[in-house]
């Protein structure tokens, strides 16, 4: 596995560009790819992963670092260490990585369950996302994070979305059409056509929704009874009545319909008075006056 970035869904409307992209990145960056607060994501989650298939990813193939340097002062690494030393600390870090798996292992065979012990091998991992931003929000991360001075890996991974988006070309929506990650429309991928039927729009919703909220289990079911599904188990409300179980918002930050936003708290984080956010919607129980 490598860093990757691939747009998934890459919408505009008016002044506003929305993109969708899937990601592969080193987990030991997530904590700092977390601080961008415009930036809705749903990240493979450590827990959802059996042991034994996580342990066997890390063995065959571990995340290592890009770069090599020498500590100094600050947080800027300094020169790059010699070929000898590089080859050495390379050891070093597989051999913590080996030992870490055999306790994981022995975590396993005593029955701990995943969500403990997969934790103590994140620093080998690959890990997988969906994030969502206007590409208003993704140039400022560039300014940022594809800078010389950023951690290698994180920088690695902005510039592989940088290019993905530049590579991208928008589909140009209408009042009343919806950006959809995952979901193959008529028209193009990621894309709802407003002059379809009001049913088939709520599947589609469901499907997109779905596709982001799989990202955990690094396999992909667009079908519609796999779609129903997922979407049952988000718990999400309907029309302001809140189940007792609590909700799972986050996979629908990805979706938006295009038109004016008359109040930009049904905009989300995405911060724009040309998509009203579907996670907004339902919280503010008026999800039925989009359709």
């Amino acid at each position: 596995m490598a860093v990757s970035a691939k747009v998934v869904a890459d919408s505009k409307f008016r002044d506003t560009r929305l993109i969708t992209l899937e990601v592969e990145m080193h987990r030991f960056i997530l904590a700092e790819n977390n601080t961008h607060k415009a930036q809705s994501r749903n990240i493979q989650s450590s827990r959802a992963i059996p042991i034994l298939r996580q342990l066997e990813q890390i063995a065959n193939d571990p995340a290592m670092p890009v770069e090599y340097r020498k500590n100094k002062s600050g947080m800027v690494a300094g020169e790059e260490l010699s070929p000898e030393e590089i080859e050495e600390a390379k050891k070093i870090i597989l051999w913590m990585r080996d030992c870490c798996l055999f306790g994981v292992e022995k975590l396993h065979k005593i029955g701990l369950a995943k969500q403990w012990a997969n934790r103590y091998v994140e620093p080998w991992m690959w890990t997988k996302g969906v994030v969502t931003a206007t590409e208003t929000a993704w140039k400022a991360m560039f300014k940022l994070r594809c800078h010389y001075a950023s951690q290698p890996e994180i920088r690695v991974l902005f510039e592989a979305i940088e290019s993905a988006i530049s590579d991208s070309r928008p589909q140009m929506l209408r009042a009343g059409d919806w950006h959809l990650p995952y979901f193959e429309g008529m028209v193009g991928k990621g894309y709802w056509d407003s002059k379809e039927e009001v049913g088939n729009l709520k599947d589609a919703i469901k499907v997109s929704t779905s596709c982001v909220a799989q990202v955990s289990y690094r396999k992909l079911d667009d079908s519609l009874e796999k779609a129903e599904s997922v979407y049952a188990m988000l718990n999400l409300p309907s029309n302001g009545v809140y189940p007792y179980d609590p909700p799972h918002f986050s996979p629908t930050e990805h979706i938006a319909k295009a038109g004016d936003v008359d109040d930009i708290e049904k905009s989300g984080n995405l911060h724009s008075t040309d998509f009203i956010q579907y996670r907004k919607a339902l919280e503010m129980g008026i999800e039925e006056k989009l359709f």
